[in-house]
């Protein structure tokens, strides 16, 4: 942020070497292992095989939908992007629990999905444990790609407080 805060803070324009800017981003892409990068390739032609085959066909429910949807945006946003700066070329132990738990949110709606149009509006107790877990998880992985403020208003509108 030093370089963007001395950026704007000058009166004129001033000419900005592009890759001064990537260096401050939390992309962590070009910096992770080539098997790596092959499983992020994979994962994002998956998506959008996913999408562009339910889009013509719309075979699924949309509760379905959006929750693999969501589940493959989360997976790649915790490879993609960094925790901290200092995650520069691995993906630490921490993110593939995020991983992980990415993928079990979305299986458990696949798993449960019956059950959870005949309760609905009667959540378990293991219905609200995941819904935990996703909430904490889509915050997160906003906080990596978009940052900090976006993550301020969806907390503040889920908490109720919307004044």
């Amino acid at each position: 942020m030093k370089l963007l805060d001395k950026i704007l803070s000058k009166d004129k324009v001033v000419d900005v070497d592009v890759d001064s800017l990537v260096v401050e981003s939390r992309n962590r892409l070009d910096n992770i292992a080539p098997n790596i990068k092959k499983i992020v390739s994979i994962i994002a032609i998956a998506w959008s095989v996913f999408q562009i085959y339910t889009g013509l066909f719309g075979l699924l429910p949309a509760l379905l939908q959006r929750s693999v949807t969501l589940g493959f945006g989360l997976v790649l946003g915790f490879v993609c992007f960094q925790f901290t700066r200092k995650d520069k070329n691995k993906l630490p132990i921490y993110d593939y629990i995020l991983i992980i738990l990415s993928i079990c949110t979305a299986l458990y709606l696949w798993v449960s999905f019956d059950s959870l149009v005949v309760r609905g509006g009667s959540p378990s107790g293991m219905d609200v444990v995941m819904g935990v877990i996703l909430i904490v998880l889509v915050l997160e992985g906003t906080r990596r790609t978009v940052g900090l403020p976006l993550v301020i208003v969806g907390g503040r509108w889920s908490s109720g407080k919307r004044n």
